[in-house]
């Protein structure tokens, strides 16, 4: 993996989860905001607002600059992102690289953008990320596991593997 470092201080911590090699995706709202969900990204000790980034014309790239990527990180779950396919997700991933990367002066050097785009951990609540419809998954739990297997006349309920 090449070297690459951020100018986002707490993203050099070594025992720090979220350097600028793992970027994650996630559903969240500000505190001091109007309750509205979009997409944000971690860095460190940052959470990385990605529409405020497509509004700032930040995201440049052919699928994020479109109406479409731009609807997709103004989203209130990361379904429309993850359906935009790989060409996307490796569209994002470089350019939050690139706009994170102590080389990249655009977002480094302007405190105006950083203040719009950046905030801190305390000042963004997670949500749940994808909505998930119609599915129920009773093998996660051992006891909806042995009923269904009792239901189907399985003796023992449960195989060997489970």
């Amino acid at each position: 993996m090449a070297s690459m470092s951020s100018f986002v201080g707490s993203a050099q911590d070594l025992h720090q989860d979220f350097t600028i090699h793992n970027l994650p995706l996630g559903i969240g709202e500000t505190w001091a905001g109007d309750g509205k969900r979009t997409v944000f990204s971690r860095i460190g000790d940052t959470v990385v607002n990605l529409d405020a980034l497509a509004s700032g014309g930040f995201l440049s790239g052919p699928i994020l600059s479109s109406d479409v990527g731009r609807s997709a990180l103004r989203s209130n779950s990361l379904n429309e992102f993850a359906d935009l396919g790989p060409n996307a997700w490796f569209e994002l991933r470089q350019t939050l690289q690139r706009l994170l990367s102590s080389e990249e002066g655009v977002l480094r050097d302007d405190k105006a953008a950083r203040e719009k785009v950046f905030y801190g951990l305390d000042d963004v609540v997670m949500r749940c990320p994808m909505e998930v419809g119609d599915y129920t998954d009773f093998y996660s739990s051992k006891e909806h596991a042995s009923n269904v297997g009792a239901m189907f006349g399985r003796d023992p309920p449960l195989m060997h593997n489970w």
